[in-house]
């Protein structure tokens, strides 16, 4: 059964996906669920990751797709590619540098590549004459999502790390999972917030208040304090956005909401306790001084190529005992790929972040909810890199891209 859905996901639906649009960006959604739901498949004996076997059979059709779309949109896709195959380029090129196996950084520089055909086929899925295409893949995402925080949540370790407050053990748990921590799931899940946020703010409908109350919910479930203030700073930048901030009644019903999230996380057994140790630093919080402080050092040795991030991990694991991250995102790019690296990656997220803040006040309704929601999370994202590592073709972002850069080619359509 489990090869099956692996010969569909990885063959057949990118060879469809050529020559019907939307067949592709079905595909690209449903990733992040068939290795939540299926994290690992057993091949000639040896244990291999579903997202590497399916990425390494859909390849070759999704790089003759690209290397189509980047011919005929180049003028467009160029600030954005460019910057991401040089990244790939940048890893192979420092583990030639440092003599570290290429074995260990294929890996790397592959999902690097893949990420690129990724938006690549994204463009020319929004340059389709489908009209209802922006509207299925955000109704496509929102359904996938809550499946996914649904498989989360029902799983055994999850229960027991909210109510009995195991974290380790879950981090351990779930290590072969598309979302590996609660953290990986509130960050994923607060895309899902701000999306649903906005369009309860554009739209006023009581199931977009639902469904903004289980993400909300799902979130504090994590407590994750970076989830739990990009939460909030979510809220505000949406608030903004729409101009929400001059109606007195949300501000109302939203610090009522907050408030009954609030009571509800704190009615679990020795959640508050938990979460109030993290507030005062307790456990990882004031560790992460002292990797801050290696990761510099490190940095200073090799500030223009770095390491690679596989290099880096190891250099952490070597000094830090148990820890392979930088826990800071903007540290772990200098690490990974040195200043040339970083440059990179702050301009990805700075290309794609002024293309989403000039549709938001876009005349088509599902347009600007989706922008809105994008910037927003992207702002919020920032704030979780000060203590959270991440990359753009980090997994949990996936749904994140997808809607980015369908909204924004579908408007490049209208401008030209």
């Amino acid at each position: 059964m489990l090869i099956i859905l692996i010969l569909i996901l990885g063959v057949i639906t990118p060879f469809l996906g050529l020559f019907w649009p939307p067949v592709m960006v079905t595909f690209f959604s449903l990733i992040p669920i068939s290795i939540q739901l299926f994290p690992s498949i057993t091949i000639f004996g040896v244990q291999q990751s579903i997202f590497g076997v399916v990425a390494l059979l859909s390849l070759p059709i999704m790089f003759i797709g690209a290397l189509i779309s980047f011919q005929k949109y180049f003028k467009f896709l160029w600030p954005l590619l460019l910057p991401v195959l040089a990244l790939s380029i940048l890893s192979v090129l420092n583990a030639k540098i440092s003599g570290f196996p290429m074995t260990n950084v294929i890996r790397e520089a592959g999902g690097i590549f893949y990420f690129a055909l990724m938006i690549s086929l994204c463009f020319v899925v929004s340059q389709s004459d489908y009209h209802w295409i922006l509207k299925y893949v955000f109704i496509l995402n929102i359904i996938i999502s809550l499946c996914i925080c649904i498989s989360a949540l029902l799983d055994f370790t999850v229960l027991k790390s909210v109510i009995r407050i195991d974290y380790r053990y879950r981090v351990e748990r779930m290590s072969s999972f598309f979302l590996q921590n609660p953290t990986d799931l509130g960050c994923y899940t607060l895309l899902f917030f701000s999306l649903t946020f906005t369009a309860l703010l554009k739209r006023n409908s009581i199931c977009w208040a639902l469904l903004s109350l289980i993400y909300a919910f799902i979130i504090m479930a994590t407590y994750s304090l970076a989830c739990i203030g990009g939460l909030f700073i979510c809220m505000i930048v949406i608030y903004v956005l729409t101009k929400a901030y001059k109606k007195i009644w949300i501000w109302v019903t939203g610090a009522f909401s907050v408030l009954l999230i609030s009571i509800i996380m704190l009615s679990f057994k020795l959640y508050h306790s938990h979460l109030f140790d993290r507030v005062r630093g307790l456990g990882t919080g004031l560790d992460r001084f002292k990797i801050w402080d290696y990761c510099l050092k490190l940095i200073q040795k090799k500030p223009i190529l770095g390491y690679t991030t596989a290099m880096a991990k190891l250099n952490l694991e070597k000094y830090l005992i148990s820890v392979s991250s930088a826990h800071n995102a903007f540290l772990s790019w200098f690490l990974g790929y040195g200043i040339i690296g970083f440059l990179l990656i702050a301009w990805i997220l700075f290309w794609i972040g002024q293309k989403l803040f000039a549709m938001v006040k876009a005349n088509d309704d599902i347009v600007s909810i989706i922008s809105i929601g994008c910037f927003s999370y992207l702002i919020s994202l920032l704030f979780f890199g000060l203590t959270h590592s991440f990359t753009p073709n980090t997994l949990f972002l996936y749904p994140f891209w997808i809607l980015s850069i369908i909204v924004i080619g579908s408007q490049q359509i209208k401008r030209e």
